[in-house]
């Protein structure tokens, strides 16, 4: 088990030109973790409203109120500088949500988006962060190797193409992964995963076999939601993004975090459906 690591505050705030919430009262503050192949502005996906320079608003989200987000090395298609949520986009992260700490005064709900789901769960794994006070993550991994093979064994010369991806990439093979981080989160850390069928770039046995293992290591706050249909990294915009909404909704009214009602009440029947139990993997094997 990882020793947890504390970092102090003392941060400096830049405020971005085009803010995504009037700096209005808000119970929460949310931190938004993008995945590979986008960028910061993947949040505007998931929140209801968004800056005045888009022009447009959401009818489905899962994020309302004062957000904040940023950039990866790899955003904008530099997938080469990605590390998988390894330690380099940790410490990325950290640094991020102690600035927003720093800002807003406000405990954190925290949401990822595939690699950028796995860096926050490897992030609350290694730090002491009691400001957390809920995980909402999209379609993680268990091992960046799973995710690797999975998406290049679809080419030819798997083998040479995939050393050579591993050369390029700031992913480390002796890095740390989610899978063995488990144990360095907390007990009774609120945490909803979702998760679809469809997912061509995360295997859906991928993000099982790390919900069955905080199951297995008493984590009871666990809630697993699995869509049959949704495109990776477009779940809430997808067929059964209603479905994804309300039961975070519903996930947020559990443990008393700002919520819809309207959505909450809509996603009560799924969300039991999504309480602590192991899973089998076998049915998904082949996915």
């Amino acid at each position: 088990m990882h020793k947890k690591l504390s970092i102090g505050l003392g941060w400096q705030f830049l405020y971005a030109s085009c803010s995504l919430f009037a700096a209005t009262p808000e119970e929460v503050v949310y931190v938004f973790s993008h995945g590979i192949w986008d960028n910061n502005e993947q949040v505007y996906h998931y929140t209801q409203e968004i800056p005045d320079c888009f022009s447009k608003s959401h009818d489905r989200y899962i994020i309302n109120g004062p957000v904040q987000t940023f950039d990866y090395p790899d955003a904008k298609y530099k997938i080469y500088n990605t590390s998988l949520g390894q330690k380099n986009e940790v410490e990325i992260l950290v640094d991020e949500l102690y600035k927003t700490i720093g800002k807003y005064q406000k405990d954190v709900v925290m949401v990822g988006v595939s690699r950028g789901a796995v860096a926050a769960f490897n992030m609350i794994a290694l730090y002491d962060l009691p400001q957390i006070k809920a995980l909402v993550i999209e379609s993680p991994f268990d091992s960046p190797e799973t995710v690797l093979s999975h998406n290049l064994s679809k080419v030819s010369f798997f083998s040479k193409i995939t050393n050579f991806a591993k050369k390029i990439m700031a992913y480390k093979e002796d890095g740390i992964q989610a899978i063995d981080l488990v144990d360095g989160i907390p007990q009774d850390l609120p945490i909803l995963i979702i998760a679809s069928e469809e997912d061509q770039r995360v295997p859906i046995h991928s993000t099982l076999t790390l919900y069955n293992k905080l199951i297995e290591t008493g984590h009871q706050n666990v809630h697993l939601l699995i869509l049959k249909k949704g495109q990776h990294g477009k779940l809430l915009r997808g067929h059964e993004g209603w479905k994804y909404q309300n039961v975070t909704h519903a996930f947020y009214k559990k443990y008393a975090l700002p919520h819809n009602k309207t959505f909450a009440k809509l996603g009560k029947k799924d969300f039991v459906k999504s309480m602590s139990k192991p899973y089998l993997l076998a049915t998904f094997d082949d996915k």
